[in-house]
């Protein structure tokens, strides 16, 4: 039955003193976070939802949202949020997700409600997002797909958000409009604007073009929920999160592609040594109208397609090299990665998954990553940023280089943190094959690291999560927004509200938000604490045997409690037996605040 209350088997965390000092802390800030009933193969879902509680600038935007009554399904997340990051105490309570599944407007299909199949976390991650979007805007995505770009265009004024500025903030940002569409009449000097609705959208930008002429139809920005990036197929030991990165930037050659203004400079060439031959007065005026009209439309900044077909032959297709390319133009303040694991085996044909380690820091710095609009090249035939014209290096330099970021993001997590430093939050890991597997969560909350799995919550260490395998996403959030909000919870010793379940089990709402007469968690005597929690573990051994007797009915009693009510408290031990234990907890807790 232990199993089910870590915070009172302390036998989990006998052989790593970190996590001893952690589950003390865990205990001085509220006690163990809530867990999640799995349904079914919901693992999935209660990853996906656990990661999500731990993110501040969520956490902040559901309230913010939800002062309206109609969206319901904000308001649900919001509750089940909240539950999670209770301070539950000794006690170890689940919740069921049933009544947030049933707030989606237009959810998955009934599979995914019963969890009857093993889905996947990103997808629901990608749910989620989307159910949010709705319900600030519903009719968001249908007013995109009716609008026309140029009809947006607006000029730029001081209080429009442009490039970095207020990075974090949401709302509509701007992106200059001669980027858009190169094209256009009358652009200069003005901007397009893009709506950063929730806090894990943020903007990319993506350049394809030409490496002959560098024609390119314009800068194409995307409001984006995160970014996937795809394992390699090499059966590689390891990688780290900066080289997928890397990768995720790296141009992409794309071969035999017909270019509009390659393929009118071989049009005119052609009609050019027509002209030069012809000695007919009508047929040359013919020829030099022709190449009249190629050089007026070759003097714009893009070819108009329209006016391409009209002018070249289908005989005469000039194929060449296109380069795409893609950063990140705004990165969000809660940025979600996802690793994607599916790769193709030439030996069974058929897909699999890729189980490499990825190795990955608490710090990511995203400056290499990041394209704002005034450093962005509009010649294919240039780097994409201005900043990195003329620092082409050879691949061993770039090896180099990338090795020594690694280990000076490894080696030293206490370094300045700049504009573009983001924070770990939360991972999630996935164990299994590539069709079936279990996924589970770690999360940062309270100052803690936490391990959870479904019901399961155990406290965990920074060390153990860096080392996990099987990392399949990860949630990161900008530092100088939330480092200083994630400093250990401070707690009124004097008024301790613990929640044990049982308001929710009456439909109330926990608020724990409220604090005052506070003190520095850092404060308490953790060794103190320590030897008082050792104390308490031995006395609890010594009653396990009278209290084996009952495991059967308590076993039912629990069974009865999931079957009745959404919130589970996951208190084994006989509570009137354990009261003297219990409350020398609380005095050491006591006796190290004074």
């Amino acid at each position: 039955m232990d199993r089910f209350n870590p915070l009172r088997n302390r036998r989990l965390y006998n052989n790593n003193p970190e996590q001893q000092r952690n589950l003390s802390l865990a205990l001085a800030n509220g006690g163990c976070i809530g867990g999640l009933l799995n349904d079914g193969n919901t693992c999935f879902m209660n990853s996906v939802i656990q990661c999500l509680a731990s993110s501040n600038e969520l956490c902040d935007f559901l309230e913010l949202i939800t002062k309206s009554e109609d969206r319901s399904f904000s308001i649900e997340l919001k509750r089940l949020i909240d539950n999670l990051n209770s301070r539950h105490g000794k006690k170890v309570v689940t919740y069921k997700t049933n009544r947030l599944l049933k707030s989606l407007t237009n959810g998955p299909n009934k599979r995914l409600f019963l969890g009857y199949d093993q889905e996947d976390a990103q997808e629901f991650y990608q749910l989620i997002m989307q159910q949010l979007e709705k319900d600030i805007k519903p009719d968001q995505e249908k007013k995109q797909k009716e609008v026309n770009p140029r009809d947006l265009f607006v000029s730029r004024t001081n209080d429009m958000v442009y490039g970095l500025e207020n990075l974090g903030a949401l709302g509509k940002c701007y992106v200059p409009a001669l980027q858009v569409d190169p094209s256009a009449v009358d652009a200069e000097g003005k901007v397009y604007p893009l709506e950063l609705l929730t806090p894990v959208d943020g903007l990319s930008c993506e350049r394809i073009g030409c490496l002959t002429c560098g024609e390119m139809g314009g800068i194409r920005y995307s409001t984006i929920s995160g970014i996937g990036l795809n394992l390699p197929s090499s059966k590689q030991p390891s990688i780290s999160l900066t080289t997928l990165l890397d990768n995720w930037i790296a141009p992409e050659v794309i071969e035999d592609v017909e270019c509009v203004r390659c393929g009118l400079r071989q049009i005119r060439q052609f009609v050019q040594v027509s002209l030069d031959a012809a000695s007919n007065e009508k047929l040359r005026a013919v020829f030099q109208s022709r190449i009249d009209e190629i050089d007026s439309e070759l003097s714009k900044p893009v070819i108009d397609e329209e006016v391409y077909k009209k002018l070249h032959t289908k005989n005469m297709i000039k194929k060449s090299k296109k380069v795409k390319q893609i950063f990140f133009s705004r990165p969000p303040p809660l940025l979600c990665v996802h690793i994607n694991r599916s790769v193709f085996d030439p030996n069974t044909y058929m897909i699999r998954k890729n189980n490499a380690k990825v190795v990955f820091s608490e710090r990511l710095d995203l400056s290499n990553y990041v394209a704002v609009p005034d450093d962005v090249n509009m010649d294919a035939r240039l780097s994409f940023r201005k900043q990195d014209e003329g620092k082409e290096k050879s691949w061993t330099q770039e090896f180099s280089e990338k090795e020594q970021r690694i280990q000076d993001q490894q080696e030293d997590e206490g370094t300045d943190v700049g504009p573009l430093t983001y924070s770990l939050k939360s991972i999630i890991c996935h164990y299994g094959t590539h069709n079936y597997g279990h996924y589970i969560a770690f999360r940062k909350y309270r100052g803690v690291w936490w391990r959870i799995s479904d019901e399961t919550v155990t406290v965990s260490d920074l060390e153990e999560v860096l080392n996990t395998s099987g990392t399949f996403m990860m949630f990161y959030e900008l530092s100088q927004r939330n480092d200083n909000r994630d400093i250990i919870q401070l707690i009124d010793v004097n008024n301790i509200e613990i929640t044990d379940g049982s308001e929710e089990m009456k439909g109330q709402e926990t608020d724990h938000s409220t604090r005052s007469n506070q003190f520095s968690a850092s404060d308490v005597n953790v060794d103190h604490l320590s030897s008082d929690l050792e104390a308490e573990e031995a006395e609890e051994h010594s009653e396990s045997e009278s209290s084996s007797e009952s495991g059967s009915d308590q076993e039912s009693e629990y069974q009865q409690q999931l079957d009745s009510g959404e919130s589970i408290i996951g208190n084994y031990n006989n509570d009137t037996e354990n009261t003297s234990s219990e409350e020398r907890v609380d005095q050491a807790l006591l006796q190290a605040n004074l």
